[in-house]
């Protein structure tokens, strides 16, 4: 039997063909397979997040915390300690307040070198600056510039008499989301509105 030049092309061509069905097919699937890895990634840091989002709002409600910023001569001290015990029992990194200037007048770790962030102005934040003026809570994620650990920082305003006098933050360490993923074979990139 002897197969002729036209016979040969045809089944090249064939080949061919069936090699790009393959890979289309195999295309398809790897963006499907990926597109709901993506989708668990996203909804399990989603869920880590928002059970933290109530928090800031919470702690601009509280009388006691609001009086470290109402009134200069109140000691930083019962509400850092009161920040401390909310973030140890949370999860949270750090907990702290901010008033209209972006100062941090109490913070839960005020126990470490150098009274952690107490004292310290962040009003170059985009979660102070956007909290003073849209009145709203935002969300925020930054390397540390005290730190250098990134975080997630979630900020609400806190109001009295529809005056903004403070905002309350809460930073989250990311680590832990970071140290799993690293140990994923799939490449995992996550960016906010500001990328």
């Amino acid at each position: 039997m002897r197969i002729n030049t036209k016979q040969i092309l045809l089944i090249l061509l064939i080949a061919l063909i069936c090699g790009i069905i393959f890979y289309i097919v195999q295309l398809f699937y790897t963006s499907s397979v990926n597109n709901r890895s993506s989708r668990i990634y996203e909804q399990s840091l989603v869920a880590s997040i928002n059970q933290y989002e109530y928090l800031p709002s919470l702690l601009a409600e509280d009388e006691t915390l609001r009086q470290v910023i109402l009134d200069p001569a109140t000691s930083y001290l019962a509400a850092s300690q009161k920040l401390d015990f909310i973030a140890r029992r949370s999860g949270a990194e750090v907990v702290y307040l901010m008033d209209s200037l972006g100062t941090v007048k109490a913070t839960s770790n005020h126990k470490t070198k150098k009274g952690g962030f107490l004292h310290h102005n962040y009003s170059f934040r985009p979660y102070f600056s956007r909290a003073l003026t849209d009145k709203t809570r935002q969300f925020y994620y930054a390397k540390g510039a005290t730190t250098g650990i990134p975080g997630f920082f979630i900020s609400a305003p806190i109001i009295l008499d529809h005056i903004v006098i403070g905002v309350a933050v809460v930073k989250l360490n990311l680590s832990h989301w970071e140290q799993k993923w690293s140990k994923s074979t799939e490449n995992i990139v996550v960016t906010d509105k500001n990328n």
